[in-house]
């Protein structure tokens, strides 16, 4: 399944407050409609399926399907990996496997290579939480994470895998 234009998603996270809400996952695939997606995620998490709907014909939902190795090979074969602060954000980090960082709450554990784009919103808030977990006290639940934009994430994509080189 991997291609020069396939984009490997990682939409959960341990603590609600790190994810990216599942609309903007499905607006980020409906604007690369060029892009085939892979879905990493636990058994738990459902709410991959929504996102998978957003084009189902490129988007594979591996939710609760792969062992923590096949999902870090996947990620390490990844030709990019979008993802909010989750371990296997920092497998790709480790792996020199080019990401999308959307960082929100936290406090600290970005990741440190080059080959990561960190895409965050600048609050004065924060960081609110060393781990995600806690209150968000925006008058919008989970500002930090909602104003990072599908548009601008899809840009980063467009200029991290550019034509498929």
């Amino acid at each position: 399944y991997f291609d020069a234009r396939t984009v490997t998603l990682v939409p959960s996270a341990n603590w609600p407050m790190k994810r990216w809400p599942v609309s903007h996952w499905q607006e980020v695939i409906r604007l690369l409609p060029d892009c085939r997606f892979i879905i990493l995620a636990g058994p738990a998490d459902t709410f991959c399926e929504t996102i998978r709907e957003a084009a189902p014909g490129r988007v594979v939902n591996l939710a609760g399907q792969t062992s923590l190795l096949e999902s870090c090979y996947l990620v390490k074969n990844s030709r990019l990996v979008i993802s909010a602060d989750t371990g296997f954000l920092h497998a790709a980090d480790l792996f020199g496997t080019r990401a999308i960082a959307l960082m929100g709450p936290t406090a600290f554990g970005f990741p440190t290579g080059e080959h990561v784009k960190v895409m965050e919103t600048a609050l004065p808030c924060r960081p609110c939480t060393k781990d995600g977990r806690g209150r968000c006290r925006q008058s919008v639940w989970q500002r930090c994470m909602t104003d990072i934009l599908p548009r601008q994430v899809a840009a980063a994509v467009r200029s991290l895998i550019g034509d498929g080189d």
